[in-house]
């Protein structure tokens, strides 16, 4: 073999190894980010101290975007749209009624109910967690 087909052979044998362990590592942090951030969470900022103390003013929460209406009860809290201001507002607060047709939510730290709201206002439910760096 000449020596530029010997140079051909090994520019060949090592571009291919490059490209197969290029791709092998494109795959395993395609595969280690996927199970950092969940496609079914959520992060919202809390805004207001209507829910504290359970949620605090300006901090990070997890949100499931992947929910079942069953698996709402009295307690649970939730976010949906508010659809009685112009700009719809993405709301936070805690079930404290149900029935078929809608639920009535309000924030822990009011004394007062919001108005009520349909099913299909949810977003997201409470996931029980503050936001972690990789949500």
């Amino acid at each position: 073999m000449s020596v530029v087909g010997s140079v051909l052979w090994k520019f060949l044998l090592y571009g291919s190894l490059i490209i197969i362990v290029g791709i092998f590592c494109l795959l395993v942090i395609s595969a280690g980010q996927a199970l950092a951030y969940p496609l079914d969470l959520k992060c919202i900022t809390m805004q207001g101290k209507s829910m504290e103390p359970i949620l605090k003013d300006g901090a990070k929460y997890a949100f499931d975007k992947d929910f079942s209406f069953s698996e709402i009860k009295l307690g649970s809290i939730i976010s949906f749209h508010d659809t009685n201001y112009q700009n719809p507002a993405l709301i936070a607060h805690e079930v404290v009624a149900i029935n078929q047709n809608y639920l009535v939510t309000r924030g822990i730290a009011n004394n007062f109910n919001d108005e009520p709201i349909s099913y299909w206002q949810i977003e997201s439910v409470y996931a029980g967690k503050p936001c972690s760096p990789s949500i």
